[in-house]
């Protein structure tokens, strides 16, 4: 549990640095990107909103099509959750916001 929430850790502060100075974008992360610069809302929220949103369709379809839950195990859920929400403090500790605006 402590390396997947340490993992969770390093992947956040990547992805604030990957996203921070607008230079060029994984395709996740450039869709909440675009996201959040269409809508004019924070980019760790959306991130949030994003993962989650991923994370109930993987689930949706995962009882739809194989009629129990396949691929979705407690890593993945709690890696969505934890990755976004670390995003969003890195990203207001470091004060990537108004660096890079």
């Amino acid at each position: 549990m402590l390396t997947l929430i340490l993992g969770c850790l390093v992947l956040a502060i990547g992805i604030n640095f990957e996203v921070a100075p607008k230079i060029m974008f994984v395709p996740g992360e450039g869709a909440v990107q675009a996201i959040s610069c269409t809508f004019h809302t924070n980019f760790g929220k959306t991130k949030v909103a994003f993962d989650t949103t991923l994370m109930g369709i993987a689930l949706l379809l995962s009882f739809l099509f194989f009629g129990h839950l396949n691929g979705l195990g407690i890593g993945t859920i709690i890696s969505a959750l934890i990755v976004s929400l670390f995003v969003n403090g890195v990203r207001n500790i470091l004060h990537l916001e108004q660096k890079f605006s």
